[in-house]
């Protein structure tokens, strides 16, 4: 029982020493109100993004047993069997997408061995490659939307990215977020299909397992975009000269909310939504193009679109700093 105990006591120690940034902000905001002796800012519940749902797609072609015998000496056949058997009927999406990808790159050879000399097998085979061809786009955006490492990126999470950056894991998702929009580009293009590297599929996946670096990313934004933008409307209720220096007075009011300003935002707050920025610069591009089939997702990531979280930070930003400045200015003294 005393283990347990003391186990707890270290667990609570270290969550105490170890908050998350938006916990910080909260207690800048009590810090504020408890010198202006007003109540704090009421804080909204965040918005989820939107998360599209895209449909598997049906195949309407499709090899009978007496056709698939017909083609045993292709090497196509042997990808044709591992897609049939009970391990390839529930494939993930991004399995059912690299077999697609490989269908078509392997087609052509069959087409032209010499031992493929049926003309309803030849038809029947380039009616499938242009089914997948034209299925490209929908087996991409399903593997997106529906495998469970790409699925979670427009889903918000319980924490926050912390003080200090998660390299290794940023490093990990931006190279994996490259590999996919390349990928995309390639399916979009049917002549360079064939460049394609299903097994970079794989690859980016297994980088993004258990990799919450952009889902935390997309949150600690939204939430510090909401906290500026509610403290800023909270900070603009207050007459400046009136309250907090009037003329002939002391500005000991002044100089304390000075100093709380001072070693929250400015020492905190301020340098940490700059990471977020940051970050947001090298992600944005990357998520906008994958999700440039659904708008309502996509613009939150454009980073030209003023709706996006990229240009909400850095306005929410600036104009939560411009209040100081008229703060500074009004009251006379220095940060």
């Amino acid at each position: 029982m005393l283990k347990l105990t003391l186990l707890s006591i270290c667990i609570v120690y270290i969550a105490a020493c170890s908050p998350q940034p938006s916990n910080t902000y909260v207690e800048y905001q009590q810090r504020l109100s408890s010198v202006v002796e007003k109540d704090a800012p009421n804080n909204e519940e965040l918005q989820q993004l939107p998360h599209p749902n895209v449909d598997k797609p049906s195949s309407e072609v499709s090899l009978s047993i007496i056709e698939f015998a017909s083609i045993n000496h292709c090497k196509l056949s042997q990808l044709i069997a591992k897609k049939n058997n009970q391990l390839g009927k529930v494939w993930p999406a991004s399995e059912a997408l690299k077999y697609n990808i490989e269908f078509v790159q392997h087609v052509q050879n069959c087409l032209d061995d010499p031992q493929t000399h049926d003309t309803a097998i030849k038809n029947k085979l380039i009616a499938v490659k242009k089914e997948k061809q034209l299925q490209f786009a929908q087996s991409f955006e399903h593997m997106l939307f529906n495998e469970a490492e790409l699925s979670q990126l427009t889903y918000l999470t319980a924490s926050e990215i912390a003080f200090d950056r998660h390299l290794e894991q940023q490093t990990a998702s931006l190279e994996a977020l490259t590999a996919l929009s390349n990928l995309q580009a390639h399916l979009l293009h049917q002549a360079t299909v064939n460049k394609i590297n299903t097994d970079n599929i794989t690859i980016a996946l297994q980088k993004l397992h258990k990799n919450k670096f952009i889902p935390k990313l997309i949150t600690s934004t939204k939430q510090h975009i909401l906290l500026n933008d509610t403290t800023t409307r909270w900070l603009n209720q207050i007459k400046i000269s009136d309250e907090l220096c009037p003329v002939g007075k002391n500005k000991k009011k002044a100089q304390i909310l000075s100093n709380v300003f001072s070693k929250y935002y400015l020492e905190k707050l301020q340098p940490y939504q700059s990471q977020l920025t940051n970050m947001l610069e090298k992600a944005s591009p990357l998520l906008f193009k994958l999700w440039s089939n659904h708008p309502d997702l996509a613009e939150s990531f454009n980073p030209e679109h003023t709706n996006s979280l990229l240009k909400q930070m850095k306005v929410s930003t600036v104009t939560h700093v411009k209040w100081w400045q008229d703060f500074y200015k009004t009251c006379e003294i220095r940060p």
